[in-house]
């Protein structure tokens, strides 16, 4: 069947007194100019750059002192001829009338003219007969002069056992090609296959995110109509207030009662720094932004990576000192820790993560880096904000005690996939290093 299938195939052959391809003479032919064709054997849909050039020949004289205009003819009838390209003297590039590509120039030297066209591969159009005119003016001549080259023949032939051959060769190279196109694109395929379902739990984030403020926009929308009851209506106040109306007058009793109310809204301590995002989202506090979508991704090249996700704080609405205690937060990136804590850090060795914050940093850590606070007792109990869950990250064996909060001991484990390095000198919170994998204590802390 393939041997069937090729005879079909035809081969180009290029003729040309010149270079072993049949010459026919149109006219009056010069010396001076000559048509060629490369290469002299062509098989039609397989021979690439299939090439007629009209140039000059140093070896002999030309009659023409300026040339004005080179141009290549391709017969269509017995004594009919199509442009196929030219050049004239005002024109920067040559016009051509088939698919082809041309290059030409006309010099102020004679010998530096020339036009050539070239097919990128075979192709019926590449057959006929071909000529070129050379149009200018003589030494001291006032007329045009025209000096033509011999007609070439693109004629074709059955196909041999050799081009057969060089068929299947140029075959062979095209498959190669085609395998290793096909093997680029099924990686594309599979790379844009994970970017899909990693932009996917992206957008779960989001959705979780935004789930997560509609939350605390209706938990602090009820908590702003409790203080409005409580400034309005006095006698809602609880024994806990420890305010009598008969102690002062309303103004006064009604001002003390909005301040206490007022102090259960606490925002969380001053500095930059970041915390783990807690499953419930962030917690709603002017003092954070981005919402959740600061992250780490580790391994990134892995079917088993995991992303960690953090709420940044700008820390810019209080002044107040973190208390004293024993625990530890994410230090932000570009930030030194806030005052009167103390940094610490987990070096890794080559790690292959890619991590991104609202701030817009994108990088490749090679640290993990920490802010603790080493003072104080656990048992102690400290005073955060109470109106979103949270997590801190243990230090000291045991959970952190926050007033009017519950807390529960949780795991994280990270896998790094590349060896651990070294532990800073700094501060740094209760993790176990087990060959490649750090597993952290984290403590989360909800409403009791």
């Amino acid at each position: 069947m393939i041997m069937a299938s090729f005879h079909s195939l035809t081969l180009l052959v290029l003729l040309s007194t010149a270079n072993g391809c049949f010459g026919y003479p149109a006219g009056k032919t010069s010396e001076a100019f000559h048509l060629t064709c490369t290469p002299a054997h062509v098989v039609r849909h397989v021979t690439r750059n299939v090439t007629l050039r009209c140039a000059h020949d140093k070896n002999s004289a030309s009659m023409l002192q300026e040339v004005t205009r080179i141009r290549m003819l391709k017969k269509v009838s017995q004594n009919g001829w199509t442009v196929v390209a030219e050049l004239g003297e005002k024109e920067d590039e040559p016009r051509k009338n088939l698919n082809v590509t041309a290059s030409a120039r006309l010099g102020k030297d004679v010998q530096d003219t020339f036009l050539e066209i070239t097919w990128d591969v075979a192709s019926v159009d590449t057959f006929g007969t071909y000529m070129c005119e050379v149009w200018g003016f003589k030494k001291n001549g006032y007329f045009l002069s025209l000096e033509l080259t011999s007609e070439v023949a693109v004629l074709e032939k059955n196909i041999t056992a050799s081009d057969f051959v060089d068929v299947v060769k140029h075959l062979d190279g095209d498959m190669s090609s085609a395998n290793k196109l096909a093997t680029s694109l099924v990686k594309k395929m599979s790379d844009i296959k994970r970017d899909v379902t990693f932009l996917g739990g992206e957008i779960g984030s989001l959705e979780q995110t935004v789930d997560s403020v509609v939350k605390e926009l209706r938990s602090l929308e009820k908590e702003v109509g409790d203080l409005h009851g409580n400034i309005v209506h006095p006698h809602n106040l609880t024994k806990d207030d420890h305010f009598e109306p008969h102690d002062a007058d309303l103004d006064t009793f009604t001002f003390r009662t909005f301040l206490k109310n007022f102090a259960r809204l606490t925002y969380w301590p001053l500095g930059q720094f970041s915390l783990l995002k807690p499953p419930g989202g962030c917690p709603w506090d002017l003092t954070f932004t981005g919402k959740g979508r600061a992250y780490l991704r580790v391994p990134l090249n892995s079917t088993h990576s995991k992303i960690f996700r953090f709420c940044e704080a700008s820390g810019a609405f209080n002044t107040r000192l973190w208390p004293d205690g024993s625990y530890c937060v994410n230090k932000l990136h570009g930030f030194n820790c806030p005052t009167g804590l103390y940094y610490g850090s987990v070096l890794l060795s080559n790690t292959d993560s890619k991590s991104y914050f609202a701030s817009g940093l994108l990088f490749t850590p090679n640290a993990l880096e920490f802010c603790c606070k080493n003072s104080g007792s656990l048992d102690a109990p400290i005073t955060l904000p109470t109106h979103s869950e949270f997590m801190l990250y243990r230090r000291g064996g045991r959970c952190q005690e926050v007033l009017g909060m519950k807390v529960s001991n949780r795991v994280l484990p990270m896998d790094i996939v590349h060896s651990i390095s070294d532990i800073n000198a700094g501060i740094i919170p209760d993790v176990d290093i087990n060959g490649s994998s750090l597993i952290f204590n984290v403590c989360f802390y909800s409403k009791s």
